[in-house]
């Protein structure tokens, strides 16, 4: 089984790149923002507080993350044979080093060889352009917001490129182009 991990700065297309992937491949879609969504709605002491975290736009422990990400790949790796998807993309992780770690070492543990991070390399300035242009979040019109997201992304997953790309694991994509010639050279780079 394939794994595609997807990174890049906000509004890099990240999301729609994996479900151009999904629609042309038999992929299964894990994003973080999801499995974390939908344990908060187990009404606990963890899903209250994964509520208001949520709502806050703050990070959760990676110990919670991880814990959801063991359970739907422990699902996924019992799936029956025939119910098996060919890959996953995986969307929204890693967002620190640590977790780079952690997800290298379950791949490992469940033999998924065949894992890929894939950079969609765009300007910080394209960055802060997108996020102003689309309005998807209610923080995209927001200059601190933007500003945030930008240094979070300089802070914490610019380490993990280096860290990937010291390791011969990274894919660069140049993300400024349209969508169509990304998703080409993505699947290129991923066969």
């Amino acid at each position: 089984m394939k794994i595609i991990l997807f990174l890049g700065r906000s509004g890099c297309g990240k999301g729609t790149q994996a479900k151009l992937l999904i629609k042309k491949l038999n992929y299964e879609y894990i994003g973080s923002g999801e499995i974390l969504r939908e344990r908060s709605e187990i009404d606990d002491f963890t899903g209250n507080k994964l509520n208001k975290t949520l709502e806050k736009g703050i990070l959760t422990p990676i110990g919670i993350v991880f814990t959801q990400w063991i359970y739907k790949l422990d699902h996924l790796k019992n799936k029956r044979r025939e119910a098996i998807p060919d890959g996953i993309v995986i969307d929204g992780s890693p967002r620190r080093i640590l977790e780079t770690y952690l997800l290298e070492e379950i791949f490992e543990w469940y033999n998924w060889e065949d894992v890929k991070f894939v950079l969609l390399d765009i300007s910080r300035e394209e960055s802060a352009k997108r996020l102003r242009e689309r309005g998807g979040r209610k923080d995209d019109n927001n200059e601190e917001a933007i500003n945030n997201r930008l240094n979070f992304y300089e802070k914490e997953i610019l380490p993990i490129i280096e860290y990937l790309k010291n390791k011969n694991k990274l894919i660069a994509i140049n993300g400024e182009r349209n969508i169509e010639e990304i998703n080409k050279d993505i699947l290129k780079s991923i066969q």
